[in-house]
């Protein structure tokens, strides 16, 4: 039985993306997991002021790590999933060495993470990484959009992982619309998914789960919906990349 283990950089990342050929690595009895980087509870006495701008976008208060939690498992049962949430904060939560925010406006989210992040980055997910069985099918983000959270998650994944596969980051890709072919130079296809109608549903259903993201992406849920079909009809949801030999 294949093992599949996806490193998801945020509480949705991984489902939003791949939610459809999570769906079908289950429905033919492989085991999948996963695991979300940033999943730590924010420290809410520290709480930035661009962080508590977001929390009051997504109506999600003092209880928003928990509650995207909470959607993460929902999500994931949704499509058979194992969920996992490791230990690191998310960018919006993490500060300097000196105690400045590192991030403080939309734009600084899509930066590249400073050293002292990465070093922290790998001081905490070591143990988690370390946890990887031999033989597991190990996913990260493309970095399509170039998230910093994203960033981070793929440069320590390809320190561990030579082999690791990348999926193209939805919404990213197809909000900016991004050209695969500029992100997969010396790349190929790895492996390659056929998500039908009712995988589609699933994903659908499962990306439902995240009640308080949707207003980041999409109008609402009905456009999520018709925006993820369209998606899905591009077929870059349906593979992942690997480097080529």
């Amino acid at each position: 039985m294949a093992e599949w283990i996806y490193i998801s950089p945020h509480l949705d990342d991984a489902v939003l993306s791949c939610g459809g050929m999570i769906r079908q690595q289950v429905q033919q009895g492989e085991r999948v997991q996963v695991w979300t980087v940033c999943a730590k509870e924010n420290p809410y006495p520290q709480l930035s002021e661009f962080a508590q701008i977001l929390h009051n976008r997504w109506e999600t208060g003092d209880e928003t790590v928990a509650i995207r939690r909470r959607e993460d498992i929902a999500a994931c049962g949704v499509l058979g999933a194992e969920p996992a949430h490791l230990t690191f904060y998310d960018v919006i939560y993490r500060r300097l060495p000196g105690g400045a925010p590192i991030v403080t406006c939309d734009i600084e989210l899509f930066l590249p993470p400073e050293p002292a992040e990465m070093d922290e980055g790998r001081q905490v997910l070591a143990p988690f990484l370390d946890a990887v069985p031999a033989g597991a099918r190990v996913v990260g983000p493309l970095t399509m959009g170039g998230h910093r959270d994203h960033r981070l998650v793929r440069a320590l994944l390809e320190e561990r992982f030579p082999g690791v596969l990348y999926f193209a980051d939805y919404p990213y890709i197809a909000q900016y619309e991004l050209d695969i072919h500029e992100f997969t130079q010396g790349m190929e296809i790895g492996y390659l998914a056929e998500v039908d109608e009712a995988g589609l549903q699933s994903w659908q259903d499962a990306v439902a789960q995240y009640a308080s993201q949707i207003s980041s992406f999409w109008k609402d849920e009905t456009d999520m919906r018709a925006q993820l079909r369209q998606y899905w009809l591009t077929g870059e949801g349906c593979r992942l990349w690997k480097k080529s030999p």
